[in-house]
C-alpha cells in the first residue's frame, strides 16, 4: 500500500498534493491522524484484529478483564468471549 502521507528529514510532513493553501483545520486534523496511523505501518486488517483483540480484553466499562473470569468484578457485566 502506497503511502498518502511524507515526512522530510527535519521532521517536517505532508500529504502528497496538499498545500496550505487547500487544507483547513479539519482536512489537517485528518491529516494528522492519516499520518499516524501509516506510522504504524500496519495495514487495515492487522488494525481491525487489533481493535477486536482490544475490545475482547476490556469490558465495556474499560476494566481490563482477566482470560478466566465470567463477569466484571467492576461493573458485574458477563463477559462474552
Amino acid at each position: 500500500m502506497n503511502r498518502l502521507t511524507y515526512k522530510e528529514p527535519n521532521g517536517d510532513w505532508g500529504i502528497v498534493g496538499m498545500t496550505e493553501e487547500n487544507a483547513d483545520q479539519k482536512m489537517y486534523a485528518a491529516a494528522c491522524k492519516l499520518l499516524d496511523y501509516e506510522e504504524t505501518g500496519l495495514g487495515p486488517d492487522e488494525i481491525e484484529r487489533k481493535i477486536v483483540q482490544l475490545e475482547l480484553e476490556h469490558c465495556t466499562c474499560g476494566m481490563a478483564i482477566d482470560s478466566d473470569w465470567l463477569h466484571c468484578p467492576k461493573c458485574g457485566a458477563i463477559i462474552v468471549r
